[in-house]
């Protein structure tokens, strides 16, 4: 009922409330988001087959390179590190989805929880006196609170296993 432009403000009104307490994301992907999402309606009012993630808001952890946003893997030594998009942004952006900026890490992707020299720590969304797990924390959080319902993480020993279950979802 709503349009993948409706939906993409409604999703960066809520990121303005509460990504300042919960650090969930490291950028957001505001014009790029919007532009992505203006594309999307007019694929859904013409005729025709859709991609399959057409209009869908998609976050991108921060240890995955993205055009138009810095990738910083949490570290300070990489915070104006900007690269081409990596193979699995490229498919996402063929898939249609409306990429809504890169979420947040502990440096290097090399701990439990979300800290970094970046941002404040990423917090739970349904306790802010805990974490919100890590690696993929930012991603977990933002997940939970309804800021898009995918986020890409990564995981080589739990870090979208503990957000996931430190997150409820």
């Amino acid at each position: 009922a709503l349009s993948p432009v409706e939906v993409t403000r409604e999703l960066f009104e809520r990121a303005e409330r509460l990504n300042p307490v919960l650090s969930a994301f490291m950028a957001l992907n505001i014009d790029g988001a919007l532009a992505a999402a203006k594309t999307a309606e007019q694929v859904w009012m013409s005729s025709g087959e859709k991609p399959i993630l057409c209009g869908v808001p998609v976050s991108v952890k921060d240890s995955i390179e993205m055009e138009g946003l810095p990738t910083t893997y949490g570290s300070l030594a990489f915070k104006d590190n900007r690269q081409p998009d990596a193979e699995l942004v490229r498919r996402i952006r063929r898939a249609g989805a409306v990429i809504t900026g890169k979420t947040n890490l502990p440096e290097f992707a090399l701990h439990g929880a979300v800290d970094n020299l970046l941002s404040p720590p990423g917090r739970n969304p349904w306790n802010l006196d805990h974490t919100c797990g890590g690696s993929s924390g930012g991603a977990g959080s933002s997940v939970s609170v309804g800021l898009g319902p995918i986020a890409i993480g990564t995981d080589s020993g739990g870090s979208v296993r503990m957000p996931a279950s430190s997150n409820s979802i």
